[in-house]
C-alpha cells in the first residue's frame, strides 16, 4: 500500500493462491516477487498454526532477493502510520529515505483520510491488499506499479503492521526516475483479498484525480 496513489476506478475484492515462485529470472517484475512473498508469509502463517503471523516472525534476512522491493508499515494510531522499512529501490523512486515518518504525511492532504480507512480496514480485518497504478516521471515515461500487502501482529496477537513489496510491470532504470521525481500517479485498481480470515464488508468512497507534483 505504499505511496501516494491516487485516481480510484475500481475497487474489488480475490484471493491469494499459495502459490510457489517463478523461476523467471533476472529482475523482480510481475509475478515472481509477488509469488515469493506470499510463499513467504503463508510459511509464516502456518508457523503461527493459522493466525495471522507474528511481526517478530518476520525476519529480512529471509527475504534477501526481494528486499529492495519490501517495505513495513506499523499503525501507532489512526493518524500515524510509520514506515519501519522501506527498501532501497523504494527510496529510488521516492527520492528519498521515509523510512521513520508517518507514511501518512508522503500522501496527499486530501487523501490521508482514504489511507487511513484502508490501513485501518486490512487490520481490523486481516485481508491482503494489492494496489496498481500507473505512474509518470519527468521524463515522460510511464510505469505501472503494483505493491502487495499482508496483515502482522504485535505480541498480543493483535493486527498492527503491514508487510508489503512494490514491482514494476517492466524493469525501472535510474534515468527513467529522474532522480525520483514523480509527475503524475493514477490508482487503476485497489483490492481486498482473503488470506483466510475474510474482507472488510465496507469499502473506501471512491476517489477521482490524480498526484501532481514537482
Amino acid at each position: 500500500m505504499l505511496w501516494s496513489l491516487q485516481g480510484f476506478r475500481h475497487i474489488s475484492r480475490g484471493t491469494v493462491a499459495n502459490r510457489r515462485p517463478a523461476n523467471q529470472g533476472g529482475s523482480l517484475v510481475n509475478a515472481e516477487g509477488f509469488d515469493r512473498l506470499t510463499v513467504y508469509w503463508r510459511s509464516l502463517q502456518e508457523r503461527a498454526g493459522g493466525a495471522v503471523p507474528s511481526r517478530a516472525h518476520f525476519n529480512p534476512a529471509d527475504v534477501v532477493p526481494i528486499l529492495p522491493f519490501i517495505y513495513l508499515l506499523e499503525r501507532k494510531r489512526p493518524d500515524y502510520i510509520e514506515v519501519r522499512l522501506c527498501g532501497t529501490a523504494l527510496d529510488e523512486i521516492s527520492g528519498v529515505s521515509i523510512t521513520g515518518h508517518n507514511y501518512l504525511d508522503v500522501c496527499p492532504p486530501e487523501d490521508r483520510d482514504l489511507y487511513m480507512t484502508v490501513t485501518h480496514q486490512t487490520l481490523a480485518v486481516p485481508c491482503a491488499v494489492r494496489l496498481t497504478r500507473d505512474v509518470t516521471f519527468l521524463n515522460g515515461r510511464t510505469y505501472q506499479l503494483t505493491s502487495l500487502g499482508f496483515p502482522l501482529a504485535d505480541a498480543n496477537g493483535l493486527p498492527r503492521y503491514s508487510v508489503g513489496i512494490m514491482l514494476s510491470s517492466r524493469i525501472l532504470r535510474r534515468e527513467d526516475m529522474y532522480n525520483g521525481t514523480v509527475l503524475r500517479s493514477v490508482l487503476k485498481n485497489l483490492e481486498y483479498l482473503d488470506i483466510g480470515y475474510g474482507t472488510p464488508a465496507d469499502r473506501p468512497a471512491a476517489v477521482e484525480g490524480s498526484l501532481n507534483g514537482s
